[in-house]
């Protein structure tokens, strides 16, 4: 099924599906991996899946989010415009009120201000790594025990590394392969309880206030899994990570850093696979180029 990418046919679908609304103006908002997202009338965020594979993890995503949201002390996405399909469209799609605000940029803030979004972030994680996890799991969120957290990244490994020799060459791969084997060998990635988890809490995903700098919501929670709460600081800036998480009170130690490490390294992975499946090139040569640094880490 073709993803929806013009303003048209956003507001085709959104007619259709609630002719209540006027959809007169709409705005692109962004295309990530899984979901396209617009802008509607200036107050709605609708998002349409990109392909068959996101469908199912769209609905798990918007019955958490029903019963997470009044769990957390940030806003985050609220869906209350849920659609099964419309005219030809036959994936679910969803709608929720636009959060206000800018990603947050870590860099621009004076010190006053990177301790207040510190200690409203460390209090989000702290709420958010407390929800059940059984109750997670009853809602399809995925769930993975330390083993099969350390395995996961395994897999990612094995199934980039074709690619990587197709990419940087032999001899390279042979080097990063050294390095994973290295990293994956070290007992303190499976120590921790698993938690829920945001799953991809980049700088992107943080929204704050223009002028105060106060976080004003928290979006895109498709990738939460029940798996290492470390997960949840890999996408900030380490010395930012470092004070977000003496906020939180959750627990700091040697064990966390290298479980920390281990995610900021296996983003990469990702890319590179992400890259292929999609067709993006741009990806998958990030990729790479972030996996050749680590060679050059790794040998040094």
């Amino acid at each position: 099924m073709q993803a929806v990418t013009t303003l048209e046919r956003c507001r085709e679908l959104v007619r259709a599906a609630f002719p209540w609304l006027d959809a007169g103006h709409i705005e692109p908002l962004g295309a990530g991996w899984d979901c396209t997202a617009f802008v509607v009338d200036g107050r709605l965020v609708f998002r349409f899946p990109r392909r068959a594979e996101v469908v199912a993890a769209l609905a798990v995503e918007v019955a958490l989010l029903a019963e997470l949201g009044p769990s957390l002390p940030l806003p985050v996405p609220r869906p209350d415009h849920v659609a099964p399909s419309a005219l030809d469209f036959r994936w679910p799609f969803a709608g929720y009120p636009l959060l206000p605000g800018v990603p947050l940029d870590p860099s621009a803030l004076d010190d006053a201000a990177t301790e207040r979004v510190a200690n409203e972030l460390g209090g989000f994680l702290s709420a958010l790594h407390r929800f059940p996890t059984d109750r997670a799991a009853e809602l399809g969120v995925p769930v993975y025990t330390p083993e099969a957290w350390v395995a996961r990244t395994a897999e990612l490994w094995r199934g980039a590394q074709p690619l990587v020799v197709e990419g940087l060459g032999v001899e390279r791969a042979r080097s990063l392969d050294a390095g994973w084997e290295t990293r994956l060998g070290n007992p303190a990635l499976m120590d921790f309880r698993p938690v829920l988890v945001h799953g991809d809490l980049a700088l992107e995903h943080v929204l704050v206030e223009p002028r105060s700098g106060a976080v004003s919501g928290v979006i895109d929670f498709g990738d939460a899994m029940v798996a290492d709460p470390a997960l949840d600081y890999a996408g900030f800036p380490e010395s930012f990570a470092r004070r977000v998480l003496r906020a939180s009170g959750e627990r700091e130690d040697a064990a966390f850093w290298a479980r920390r490490a281990l995610c900021v390294q296996a983003a990469p992975l990702h890319a590179v696979l992400a890259g292929v499946e999609l067709g993006r090139d741009e990806l998958l040569a990030q990729g790479l180029e972030r996996l050749a640094r680590q060679e050059g880490s790794h040998q040094g």
